[in-house]
C-alpha cells in the first residue's frame, strides 16, 4: 500500500511540474537513443557486404560515439575543427559547428563536444516546443494534449537525429522560439531567434513567408511585424557574403550540392533514384498532417508548412524528406489532431509503422547505412 501510496505521490508532483517532466523525458530519450546505437552494431549480420566482402554489421566493433557522428555530422565537426577549407563545407551552414567550437573550450573531444552541445539544444528545443504548443492549443481551443504532439514527434522514425550532432535540436529551437514570441508579440526576441534560425539552416528563411501570409490575413495587423519578417533572411544573406568572399561566389551553397546528387538536372530522374520504399509510409502520413495543419491551424502555418517541405524537393530528390519534416513544427500539431479522431486500429498501425522505422532507421545508420 506505501509502494502505491508513495507512486500515486510521485505521480500527481510530476503533473504539477511540466518542466521538470519535460526535462526527465529529454534525458531519458537521449539515453536511449545512446543504448539504442550502442547495441545496434550487434544486430546485423552480414546485411550487405561491400564489394571486398568485409561485413558492415556484426564484427565491426563500433564504438558508439563514432557510430551517433557520421555523416552530416562528420561535416560539422571538421568545420569546426578547420574552418571552411573545401568547397563542399559551403552546404553546411555556419551556426552549428561554431557552437561546436565553443564547446570544445569545455570538453577536449569534439565529437563529444558535437553531442554534448546537441543535447542541451535538445533539451532547450523540448522546453520552447512545449510552451508553442501549449500556447496554439489555448488559442484555438484544440482538443489536444500537448503530450500526444511530444509524443508523435519522439517516435517519429527519424527523430533520433535529434540525439546526434545534426542541425535538427538547434534548429527546432530556434524556429520553436521565433514562432513562440512572435505569437506573444515579442517581435524583437522573434526576429533574434528567426535570424539565427537562418544561420542554422537555409529554411530559415521560410518563417519569412509566414510572417508575410499572417500579414496579409490580418490586414490591419502591427507593422513592427516587418522586423521579424526582414530579420528571418538576414541571417542566411550574411552567411552568402561570407560565401562570396570565401569562394567569390555567394550561391556556392547550391553549387556544393553536386557531391550529394543534388545538381538540379532531370527532376524525373531525380525522384526515380531517390525513391526508397519506406517513403511509401512517410507520403501519406506527411499529407495526412499537412490536411490536419490546413483543417484545424492558421493557414499562414499551412503555407509555411508547405513551402517548407516543397523547398528541398524542388531539386527532385526525396533524400532527406523524412529527417526535414521532424523540424516542420506545425506538421506535429497537425497530425496529432488528425490522430485523435482515428479508429483505435487506425492509431495502433500508426504506431507499429513508426516504431518499426525508428528501430530500423537506428539500426541501419548506426552500421553506416544512409537513412536521411
Amino acid at each position: 500500500m506505501n509502494i502505491k501510496k508513495n507512486i500515486d505521490n510521485t505521480v500527481k508532483a510530476l503533473k504539477n511540474r511540466p518542466y521538470l517532466i519535460l526535462l526527465l523525458g529529454s534525458i531519458f530519450f537521449i539515453f536511449s537513443i545512446i543504448i539504442l546505437f550502442t547495441y545496434s552494431n550487434i544486430l546485423i549480420y552480414n546485411f550487405s557486404p561491400d564489394r571486398s566482402g568485409k561485413l558492415t554489421g556484426l564484427g565491426r566493433g563500433q564504438a558508439v560515439i563514432p557510430a551517433m557522428v557520421q555523416y552530416d555530422s562528420g561535416h560539422y565537426v571538421a568545420i569546426a575543427e578547420h574552418g571552411y577549407k573545401f568547397d563542399y563545407n559551403a552546404a553546411f551552414l555556419p551556426l552549428f559547428p561554431l557552437s561546436i567550437r565553443l564547446a570544445t573550450y569545455f570538453i577536449n573531444n569534439i565529437q563529444l563536444a558535437a553531442l554534448a552541445i546537441d543535447w542541451i539544444f535538445l533539451i532547450l528545443a523540448v522546453l520552447i516546443f512545449y510552451k508553442f504548443i501549449k500556447f496554439e492549443i489555448d488559442k484555438n481551443k484544440l482538443n489536444i494534449s500537448p503530450w500526444l504532439v511530444l509524443g508523435l514527434i519522439s517516435i517519429f522514425p527519424t527523430s533520433f537525429y535529434f540525439a546526434i550532432p545534426y542541425t535538427e535540436s538547434l534548429f527546432l529551437l530556434l524556429t520553436a522560439s521565433a514562432f513562440y514570441f512572435y505569437n506573444k508579440n515579442k517581435y524583437i526576441y522573434s526576429s533574434v531567434f528567426a535570424f539565427l534560425a537562418s544561420l542554422t539552416k537555409y529554411l530559415g528563411v521560410v518563417f519569412a513567408l509566414f510572417i508575410l501570409i499572417d500579414l496579409i490575413i490580418k490586414k490591419k495587423d502591427k507593422l513592427i511585424k516587418i522586423i521579424p519578417l526582414v530579420f528571418s533572411g538576414l541571417g542566411f544573406i550574411a552567411y552568402m557574403i561570407f560565401l562570396n568572399n570565401r569562394y567569390g561566389n555567394p550561391l556556392e551553397f547550391l553549387k556544393a550540392e553536386k557531391y550529394w546528387g543534388r545538381d538540379y538536372g532531370s527532376i524525373l530522374l531525380n525522384f526515380t533514384h531517390s525513391f526508397r520504399p519506406e517513403y511509401l509510409w512517410y507520403f501519406p502520413v506527411i499529407s495526412i498532417a499537412l490536411y490536419g495543419v490546413y483543417k484545424y491551424l492558421n493557414k499562414a502555418y499551412f503555407w509555411y508548412s508547405l513551402v517548407y517541405l516543397l523547398i528541398p524537393l524542388s531539386n527532385g530528390r526525396l533524400d532527406a524528406l523524412n529527417r526535414y519534416v521532424i523540424t516542420d513544427l506545425p506538421i506535429f500539431i497537425g497530425l496529432a489532431l488528425i490522430f485523435v479522431s482515428l479508429s483505435k486500429g487506425y492509431r495502433y498501425f500508426y504506431l507499429f509503422g513508426s516504431g518499426y522505422l525508428f528501430s530500423m532507421s537506428i539500426l541501419l545508420f548506426a552500421n553506416g547505412y544512409l537513412v536521411a
